[in-house]
């Protein structure tokens, strides 16, 4: 058996037993039957006012298959007054075989709506059939003095507008949520704990004294929307999903609670446009413990990198320049002078670095067969770790030209000097001295030494060499 009950736009519906509350069912089944038993009561158009006992959308109690669909709708209009005791949206019940289904949906759109105790979203028992419950709040509002308990199905909560009280005026304590779904794009006050699988939307849960714990999906704002939810204490360990649009304000969903514990996994999807360096995102706001798991960023482009850094601190993830690492180590018998190691960011340029060789030594290369000293590294892609080596001086066998006389003065000179050594005019007036004596110094250069020795009467005759030193 199916019916509707239609209120026309203006009436008004009451239901009062006065003190003996009446039991209120919409789409009750107890028999074993193969149809299905809907109860419709569309009241969109007008005013709703109750006192009653156990609202019931959708019972279905025995048999193995057919099943039960109740449906209550109310309108916006400020003047719905619905005090019940309890309600129950979708109850199955005492199946032994087959699968049947109950189903109930309660939306609320306006006014006020009073449940003295807990409303209760798919009650089901047993291994048979399935229920579901929905609760769609949409305006007004809806205070509950128990808690709102998933009763073993489907249990689905949306509060699109409006506000959900869990602490009416008179209730002694805050009352919990536990729902397969939280659709919230409005506000829940005073409650306690919030338990869910999957929470979405753009809305506050505010004055919670508890905790509001997600084992599944958590979405900010749904998909392909950036939003803001805001919860007292937040445990996240299924997959948060966060969106992220550089050219909106806010540029990317949030979390907000007084403290954020992070688990399970971290994904997070670009909206928008290609991400540039410095973009930055704030995608949680609290006190942050735990880690994620596992954290999927948006791709970047060549030459970005994301910083996560800042994430367990603040919230807030950025997009930076791929930095490298230049290293400049000095080989035995030499230093290197000037910052190491460095720190460049993609397609720079580093700072110069000296390879200093110690005494009676001299730079060779470095390890990636550079020679330049100092070296800077420019248009850096990749890590970077080189060694200058060096090697003992030795002494170079001298290039002399021919002997000349130059006026009053007799010359020599040394081609193609080396830098690092002394070249040292020596004279002895005997073809095989026990010593030669020094005459002139000049240090390499590179190039061309001249050496001069005046010729004059008092002069014995000389004999000369340059050694190398």
């Amino acid at each position: 058996m199916s019916g509707q009950l239609t209120l026309p736009a203006g009436g008004v519906f009451r239901l009062d037993n006065g003190a003996a509350r009446a039991d209120l069912t919409l789409g009750g089944q107890n028999v074993s039957t193969a149809s299905t038993c809907s109860g419709v009561a569309d009241f969109s158009g007008g005013t709703f006012i109750a006192t009653a006992g156990t609202l019931t959308l959708g019972q279905k109690s025995g048999g193995s298959s057919g099943g039960a669909n109740g449906t209550l709708t109310m309108s916006g209009s400020s003047a719905n007054a619905v005090n019940v005791n309890s309600v129950v949206i979708g109850s199955l019940a005492g199946a032994t075989t087959g699968s049947p289904v109950a189903q109930g949906t309660l939306t609320f759109n306006g006014g006020n709506f009073l449940v003295n105790s807990n409303v209760t979203l798919a009650s089901f028992s047993g291994s048979f059939g399935s229920a579901s419950g929905t609760l769609n709040i949409n305006g007004g509002t809806f205070a509950v003095a128990g808690n709102i308990a998933d009763g073993g199905g489907a249990a689905t909560l949306n509060v699109n507008g409006g506000l959900l009280d869990l602490k009416p005026a008179g209730d002694a304590g805050a009352g919990s949520i536990t729902v397969d779904s939280l659709l919230l794009n409005g506000v829940i006050t005073n409650a306690l704990n919030v338990t869910v699988s999957k929470f979405s939307g753009n809305g506050t849960i505010a004055s919670q004294t508890g905790v509001t714990t997600v084992s599944g999906l958590t979405t900010p704002g749904g998909s392909n929307s950036i939003g803001v939810l805001t919860a007292g204490a937040l445990v996240l360990s299924g997959s948060t999903v966060m969106e992220l649009n550089r050219t909106n304000a806010p540029n990317a969903d949030r979390l907000a609670a007084s403290s954020i514990t992070f688990g399970g996994t971290l994904t997070v999807a670009n909206l928008g446009g290609t991400l540039l360096a410095g973009d930055s995102f704030q995608l949680f706001s609290g006190t942050i413990s735990g880690a994620f798991a596992a954290t999927n960023l948006p791709a970047l482009g060549t030459g970005l990198a994301w910083n996560t850094s800042q994430m367990a601190i603040n919230g807030t993830i950025s997009v930076v320049p791929t930095t490298y690492m230049l290293t400049y180590n000095a080989g035995t018998n030499g230093t290197v002078s000037g910052p190491t190691p460095q720190t460049v960011n993609y397609n720079t340029s580093g700072t110069a670095i000296t390879a200093v060789p110690n005494t009676g030594y001299h730079f060779v290369n470095w390890s990636d067969a550079s020679v330049a000293n100092p070296r800077t590294d420019a248009g850096v892609t990749n890590n970077l770790t080189v060694t200058a080596n060096f090697a003992i001086n030795t002494a170079p066998t001298p290039t002399i030209t021919a002997a000349a006389v130059s006026g009053t003065n007799f010359t020599l000179q040394v081609t193609a000097s080396q830098t690092g050594f002394n070249y040292v005019l020596q004279g002895t007036p005997t073809l095989a001295p026990a010593a030669w004596q020094g005459v002139q110094t000049n240090a390499g250069t590179g190039g061309t030494l001249n050496f001069l020795f005046p010729i004059t009467p008092a002069n014995p005759q000389q004999f000369f060499r340059i050694n190398v030193q």
